[in-house]
């Protein structure tokens, strides 16, 4: 499991065993992200959910790169690297 998501302004990125730890308080074990990508900004759909197919496409983007690592590594993806949903 991948994550992908963008920060609050004015925070930095946690580790990641600081955000699976956090995320196994309200989640089973095996939906904690293994990895995260962080974006600028979550694409949302007209109804204003995440588009879930513009993060897939991020994450595998990301992973094709050489990131993220599960072994507690991040990748940042700008707009440039980002896939346009369609």
């Amino acid at each position: 499991m991948v994550a992908v998501a963008s920060l609050r302004p004015g925070t930095g990125a946690p580790a990641l065993a600081e955000l699976r730890a956090h995320t196994r308080r309200t989640l089973a074990p095996y939906k904690s992200p293994k990895a995260v990508c962080w974006v600028d900004r979550v694409q949302r759909s007209p109804a204003g959910k995440p588009d879930y197919a513009w993060a897939r496409g991020v994450a595998e983007a990301a992973a094709g790169a050489g990131a993220p690592s599960g072994a507690g590594g991040a990748q940042r993806a700008t707009a440039a690297e980002s896939v346009t949903p369609t």
